[in-house]
């Protein structure tokens, strides 16, 4: 009879220790999922970071709004956008971090509150940075905060360390970590620097297309409240611009977020993102609604004004209406022009008329020749108004674009970022075969 209860016992004792380990694993893991699932947002009013530095043009879009003009110590808050077309920015944080955004990139930082409680309750922070086009350079600060550098295929964590992250021209990830390591690299990615994306094939990214398209239209939409004010410009009109804003800004934001949710492995990033396209599209709808109650209270849909960035004016459409100079908008419509397809063919057939009508007369009268000549001038300004000449010197064609690269020599952002001579050429690299 003893050894039937010794065995009885050692049964019971098994299954008690199996149960409290189920348990045990059954509250970690629940924990970690609310660790994960639930972040505390940072309070939206308190900056995170500010814009030390930046070179040529910056495109941001700070707490929902684009068209922001970049300054230095300009405060950063969480969800905000950088976007470089040929310039670089320096962010910085109070805890000494730095990341430096090299040209032609595309960066959205949040921060996040975690928390974690398998027994009590210990909270730090999460910072996140997507970069979904470019280079940048980082450098962790002082405190124990975990970086989580998002591209889309690829999530690295880093507690502390300096290295690199650049996204190439398909969506591929390059890393470089010049002190300290990763804590956790998820997804695919190559050792190295991604190579330079060409000029043109930057400017056609449909990303750079929508972030072009976002600002724009709140330059525009910020002009026609000043009109609206003004009472140049009805109440109607305005909300209309006002309602392509808003559609605008969330299309861009589906156009970011459907690169993560093609592309990107982990699940909670592909979360976040499909909750920001449930959003986005929420907004469009929105948008469209409100612009049918303005066009039948009596606005116009101006089609014409918002200017073509599928074209070659994509790095001269944003830098024109850069600062919201009203001068350097599109016109609005209250003066209505033609679109810059129609402007071309419709001087050609007026001034190859008049040149082939002479020849056929020539013969007959000579001296009336000379007066169709004179009168042909006349009929030219009755052509331009269409066209409408102001809208050119109103928005000034720009120089060709042209690559500024990190201040290396004169200390500028290595100064504030440091690095070794690998970092350092960072966005130099590969810049020779490009720019020779």
């Amino acid at each position: 009879m003893m050894p039937f209860f010794k065995a009885k016992r050692t049964v019971a004792a098994t299954a008690f220790i199996l149960v409290a380990f189920f348990l045990c694993a059954m509250l970690t893991s629940c924990s970690f999922m609310g660790y994960r699932a639930k972040p505390q947002e940072v309070a939206p009013e308190r900056p995170i970071a500010k814009l030390v530095h930046h070179t040529g043009t910056v495109i941001l879009k700070v707490r929902g709004k684009w068209g922001v003009l970049p300054t230095p110590n300009l405060p950063l808050y969480s969800g905000d956008k950088i976007v470089t077309l040929d310039g670089t920015a320096l962010i910085g944080y109070p805890d000494g971090a730095r990341v430096s955004l090299c040209t032609d990139s595309n960066l959205t930082i949040t921060q996040q509150l975690q928390e974690w409680t398998p027994f009590r309750t210990k909270r730090f922070i999460d910072r996140n940075f997507v970069l979904l086009a470019g280079r940048l350079f980082f450098q962790t600060g002082r405190e124990k905060i975990q970086h989580h550098f998002i591209t889309p295929q690829t999530i690295i964590g880093v507690f502390f360390g300096r290295g690199n992250v650049s996204v190439d021209s398909k969506q591929k990830t390059w890393i470089i970590m010049d002190k300290g390591r990763a804590i956790f690299k998820i997804g695919e990615y190559k050792k190295g620097f991604a190579p330079l994306v060409s000029q043109a094939k930057a400017d056609k990214a449909p990303l750079l297309q929508a972030v072009l398209a976002a600002e724009i239209a709140s330059s525009q939409a910020e002009l026609a409240a000043e009109e609206n004010e003004a009472g140049n410009m009805s109440a109607a009109q305005k909300s209309w611009y006002m309602a392509q804003r808003d559609e605008k800004s969330a299309l861009e934001v589906i156009k970011a977020a459907s690169i993560l949710e093609k592309y990107h492995p982990e699940a909670f990033t592909l979360k976040w993102a499909r909750r920001e396209m449930k959003m986005a599209r929420l907004m469009v709808k929105d948008a469209g609604y409100k612009k049918k109650q303005a066009i039948e209270a009596g606005a116009v849909v101006p089609g014409t004004e918002m200017p073509d960035t599928s074209k070659d004016a994509v790095r001269v459409a944003p830098a024109a209406s850069y600062g919201n100079s009203p001068e350097n908008l599109a016109p609005l419509p209250d003066a209505p022009v033609a679109t810059p397809g129609e402007e071309a063919p419709a001087p050609a057939p007026a001034v190859e008329a008049p040149a082939v009508a002479p020849e056929a007369e020539s013969p007959a009268a000579e001296p009336e020749a000379a007066a169709p000549v004179e009168e042909t001038p006349a009929a030219e300004p009755e052509a331009a108004p269409i066209p409408v000449t102001p809208a050119a010197d109103s928005a000034p064609a720009l120089p060709k674009r042209y690559r500024i690269l990190l201040p290396i020599s004169d200390g500028g952002v290595r100064s504030l970022v440091g690095g070794t001579a690998q970092s350092r050429i960072f966005c130099n690299s590969s810049a020779a075969s490009t720019t020779s």
